[in-house]
């Protein structure tokens, strides 16, 4: 268990840490990586999140000030979160119109009039 003294310092390094494992999957690493050892990535990061959180619950207990390096640091795994997240979106959009067209699902070619589908238009 750490000082009080070291909670910020510390809490600013785990969400600096969590920032390079978001990026580093944000960037498509993983993907190239087998997926033991992308699950192990995963596992990784999920236990830093945990401890960023009881980190952050023991420096608010303990009425330590957040210092301008914590507000950096968190401000930029605030934004590798909400980047990775949109990536992962687009990646599941991806994913969902490849998987479409293999079934045979693609986009609409033209305007249908009735039930049976008569194509009346192409746009």
């Amino acid at each position: 268990m750490r000082a009080t003294g070291d909670l910020a310092a510390c809490e600013t390094r785990l969400a600096l840490r969590l920032g390079r494992l978001f990026r580093v999957e944000r960037v498509g690493a993983l993907a190239r990586r087998p997926a033991r050892i992308a699950n192990l990535f995963l596992r990784r990061r999920d236990a830093l999140i945990a401890e960023l959180i009881e980190t952050d619950r023991r420096r608010f207990a303990s009425a330590t000030p957040a210092t301008p390096e914590l507000d950096r640091a968190a401000r930029a795994l605030s934004y590798e979160i909400e980047a990775s997240r949109l990536s992962a979106g687009e990646r599941a959009e991806k994913l969902d119109r490849a998987l479409r067209a293999a079934r045979g699902e693609a986009m609409a070619s033209g305007m249908r009039n009735d039930a049976p589908g008569r194509v009346i238009g192409r746009g």
